[in-house]
C-alpha cells in the first residue's frame, strides 16, 4: 500500500513542532522489534525543545513512537538527524505485568475499559496513555501469565474475547482502543498469498500431564480433544482414533498441572504447519486472520498477522506484513514449573551421585583413614568433656540452692506489690473507685459537650429517624419542577458573594440561541466554541474545516 503521509515531530512535552519534508522511516511492531528509525534533513525550529522524549507520528495512522536516542551527521554542511526509539507497542513491551505481593498470578475481572485503565495506571503510563470509550466493552475475567510483558499480556487477554489492540497518537496522548479481530477468509484474493502448507490428519488427542511427586503419589492430569479439536476432560476418541502422549511438567502441583496440560493440548490441535507470505495491496491489523486455498489439493491454510513493517521513502508510505505459522505438532512435550514451597535442592558431593531419586556413594581407603583420625580425636574430646561435666555438676548444685532462695524472695515481693496499689483512676466518661481490694467502674451518660453512654430516650429518638434521611440530592430544575440551576457564565453569572446577575442579549447569548443543542457548527477555527460562547461542544471528524456539535 503506497500513500502520501505527513510525519509530525513534537517537542519533549508533546507539542507539535514540525511536519517533516521527505523523511525516511523504518518502523515495525508486532511479535518482535517494536521500534523505529526516522531520518530527515534538519528542519526543526532552532528554539524548539527536541531530543530524548520527543514523539513522532504519522498523521491519521497508528504509526508513531517516542525518541530514545538521537544521531546527528554533518556532511557538506548539511545536517541529517536520525531518531531511534520505541513504537507505542514498544513502550508496552518494555513494561512487565507482575503479580501482586503474596499472590501467584495477577487476575483481573470487570468491564474491559476499567481493566485497561487500571493496567495503564499500574504500569505508570497514564501520563501519556489514555483509554478511549470502547465500542466493544465486554465483561472480562483473565489470568495474566507470570511476569509477562504488558504488550503480550494485554493482547493475549484481548484475543480471548476476539479483540485486537489499537494505539493511536492524538493531541498529546496515545489513545488505547480495541476492535474485533477480522477473519479475511473468502474476502482476500488468494493471489495475495504465497504459502507452503503441511497438514497432519492424526494429531495428539489425549495428553497425560505428569507433575510433582513420585510413583503413585505423582500428580497426573488427563485432557482430551475431540474430532473438531475442542479440548476438555471428556474423552470422545477411542481405539485407532486415539493418539496419546505424555507431558512431563515437573514440579507442578495438581491445579497448575491441569491448567498447563490443557494449554499444551490446545496448542497441539494445529492440523499442520504453514509458511505464508502476504503481498502488498490490502490493509490488515495485528491479530487479523488471512486464509488461502490450493485448488489442486483442496488444502486450505490460515494464518494470523503478527507483525506490520512500515516504511516511508520519497514521500510515500508502504506497509508489509508478517504472519504467524500454525503451531506444528512437534511442539515440546516437557516443561518445568516453578519450584513449590517446601521443596529442597540436593547437591552431590565427592564420591556421591544422585540418579532417579537414589543416592550412591563410593568410599576409598583414604576416606576410611580420615574417618579413623576423626574418631580418635573425638574420643579424646569426649573424655576431656566428661571431667568438665563432673566439675559443673557440683557447681550446679550450689546454684540450685541459690535459685530456690531467689524464688522465695520473688514471691514475697509479688505479694507486697499487690497490696501496695492504693489508687485506681479512670478517664471520663469512665470513672473508677477502689474499696480495699475491690475496684468499681462506671460510665457517665453522654451530654451535648461530653462523651458517654447513650440514654434510653436518646436511643428512642435515634430509632425514630428514617434510614437515609440525610441522603438528599438536589435535582436539576426543569420547566415543570423546582431544582438546582447552573449559570452559563455568559448570559447568567454568579459572583463570590452569591449574587446572580442576568445579562442582556449578548453576543454569546445570541450565538447559543442561533445554535441550540443538537446543532452542528462549522468553522475554520480549531478553538472549541464553548470557550467563547459557552455550552458543551463535541468535535466531529471532518475532511475540510472544523465541525462542532452542541451537546448541552
Amino acid at each position: 500500500m503506497g500513500t502520501d503521509s505527513s510525519v509530525i515531530v513534537t517537542s519533549r512535552s508533546g507539542i507539535d513542532q514540525a511536519a517533516l519534508l521527505d523523511p525516511t522511516l523504518d518502523l515495525a511492531y508486532g511479535s518482535d522489534e517494536n521500534d523505529f528509525e526516522l531520518s530527515f534533513l534538519d528542519q526543526l525550529p532552532a528554539d524548539g525543545d527536541f531530543g530524548q522524549g520527543s514523539k513522532f507520528y504519522v498523521e491519521n495512522t497508528e504509526y508513531g513512537g517516542i525518541v530514545d536516542s538521537v544521531e546527528s551527521a554533518v556532511k557538506g554542511g548539511v545536517t541529517t538527524i536520525t531518531y531511534f526509539g520505541r513504537t507505542w507497542s514498544g513502550m508496552l513491551s518494555n513494561k512487565i505485568v507482575s503479580p501482586d505481593a503474596n499472590t501467584d498470578y495477577l487476575i483481573v475481572s470487570g468491564d474491559l475499559k476499567t481493566i485497561l485503565t487500571t493496567i495503564v495506571k499500574r504500569l505508570s503510563l497514564d501520563a501519556l496513555f489514555i483509554v478511549d470509550t470502547l465500542t466493544s466493552n465486554p465483561t472480562v475475567k483473565f489470568q495474566f501469565d507470570r511476569y509477562v510483558t504488558a504488550w503480550d499480556g494485554i493482547r493475549k487477554m484481548l484475543t480471548s474475547s476476539n479483540l485486537k489492540l489499537t494505539l493511536k497518537y492524538l493531541k498529546g496522548k496515545v489513545h488505547v482502543n480495541v476492535a474485533p479481530t477480522q477473519d479475511w477468509t473468502d474476502e482476500v484474493d488468494s493471489d495475495l498469498l504465497d504459502f507452503t502448507a503441511k497438514r497432519d490428519y492424526r494429531i495428539v488427542n489425549h495428553l497425560i500431564g505428569l507433575g510433582q511427586g513420585e510413583l503413585r503419589a505423582r500428580a497426573i492430569s488427563h485432557w482430551y480433544a475431540d474430532a473438531a479439536g475442542k479440548v476438555s476432560q471428556k474423552q470422545s476418541l477411542f481405539g485407532v482414533d486415539e493418539v496419546c502422549a505424555t507431558y512431563d511438567y515437573s514440579n507442578a502441583g495438581a491445579d497448575e498441572l491441569a491448567t498447563e496440560t490443557q494449554k499444551k493440548l490446545t496448542e497441539l490441535q494445529s492440523q499442520g504447519s504453514i509458511d505464508v507470505t502476504l503481498h502488498d495491496g490490502h490493509v490488515f491489523d495485528l491479530g487479523d486472520t488471512v486464509s488461502a486455498r490450493d485448488n489442486t489439493t483442496g488444502l486450505k491454510v490460515s494464518a494470523t498477522v503478527t507483525k506490520k513493517i512500515v516504511k516511508i521513502d520519497g514521500g510515500f508510505l508502504s506497509v508489509s506484513y508478517e504472519v504467524g505459522n500454525e503451531t506444528s505438532s512437534s511442539t515440546s512435550l516437557s516443561g518445568t514449573a516453578e519450584a513449590t514451597v517446601g521443596g529442597h535442592v540436593y547437591y552431590a558431593g565427592a564420591g556421591i551421585t544422585l540418579a532417579d531419586y537414589t543416592f550412591s556413594a563410593e568410599v576409598s581407603k583414604s576416606d576410611l583413614t580420615a574417618i579413623q583420625t576423626t574418631v580418635t580425636t573425638a574420643n579424646k574430646t569426649v573424655s576431656d568433656m566428661s571431667a568438665t561435666v563432673g566439675s559443673l555438676s557440683d557447681t550446679a548444685t550450689a546454684h540450685g540452692t541459690a535459685i530456690t532462695k531467689a524464688q522465695s524472695t520473688a514471691d514475697a515481693a509479688t505479694k507486697t506489690a499487690g497490696s501496695a496499689v492504693q489508687t485506681v483512676t479512670g478517664t471520663a466518661p469512665l470513672a473508677a473507685t477502689r474499696t480495699n481490694n475491690d475496684v468499681t467502674l462506671s460510665v457517665s451518660t453522654a451530654s451535648g459537650t461530653t462523651a458517654g453512654l447513650m440514654s434510653a430516650s436518646d436511643k428512642t429518638k435515634l430509632d425514630g429517624i428514617e434510614a437515609k434521611a440525610n441522603a438528599y440530592t438536589l435535582p436539576t430544575a426543569t420547566p415543570e419542577s423546582l431544582g438546582g440551576v447552573k449559570p452559563d457564565g455568559k448570559t447568567i453569572t454568579i459572583d463570590a458573594t452569591g449574587t446572580i446577575t442576568a445579562h442582556g442579549e449578548s453576543e454569546a447569548a445570541g450565538f447559543l440561541a442561533a445554535w441550540p443543542i443538537g446543532s452542528i457548527y462549522e468553522t475554520t477555527q480549531s478553538t472549541n466554541p464553548g470557550d467563547a460562547y459557552g455550552g458543551t461542544w463535541t468535535q466531529l471528524p471532518s475532511l475540510g474545516g472544523f465541525l462542532w456539535k452542541r451537546t448541552a
